[in-house]
């Protein structure tokens, strides 16, 4: 399994989609919709964290499957961990293995970031899709390895 990452071209990014749904949580705000299903940080330090340079970084997802404390989590060459890790809230167990559900059902998951607008200013919704975006709009970035591990570093939890 992987991440095809994609950059933007010029700026512009396509829109997530027409009819799409937002939840909040504390960290983060989950967008879902005909796109597949994108995230974006609220401001936390470890939010903010996994999500900078996602799409140009040198590291390795995690992903922990569990019903009860699922995680993702970005390993760094650094030996550095940043995650979504989740412990109680069942909004974000709900989200997170619906997250992993994405990548884990397809050999190559396409990553890249889309607009909550129609015209496709300020993209900054990273999107885990099923659908690969425009080569009008972005060009292939680097692969991301994803692999799936029983325990996640303490350090993240």
């Amino acid at each position: 399994m992987k991440i095809q990452r994609y950059l933007l071209r010029n700026g512009i990014g396509e829109p997530f989609g027409k009819d799409f749904t937002r939840k909040d949580t504390y960290d983060w705000r989950w967008y879902f919709g005909e796109r597949g299903m994108g995230i974006r940080p609220n401001p936390s330090t470890e939010s903010e964290e996994f999500y900078h340079g996602f799409l140009v970084a040198d590291d390795e997802l995690l992903i922990r499957k569990h019903d009860k404390n699922p995680a993702v989590t970005r390993a760094r060459k650094n030996g550095d961990y940043r995650g979504m890790i989740s412990h109680d809230q069942f909004t974000k167990i709900d989200n997170l293995n619906k997250l992993i559900d994405i990548i884990l059902s397809q050999e190559e998951t396409p990553v890249y970031l889309t607009s909550e607008y129609q015209h496709g200013e300020h993209p900054r919704i990273l999107t885990f899709s099923r659908i690969k975006p425009s080569d009008e709009l972005y060009v292939p970035g680097k692969i991301l390895p994803v692999r799936l591990v029983q325990e996640i570093i303490n350090s993240c939890e």
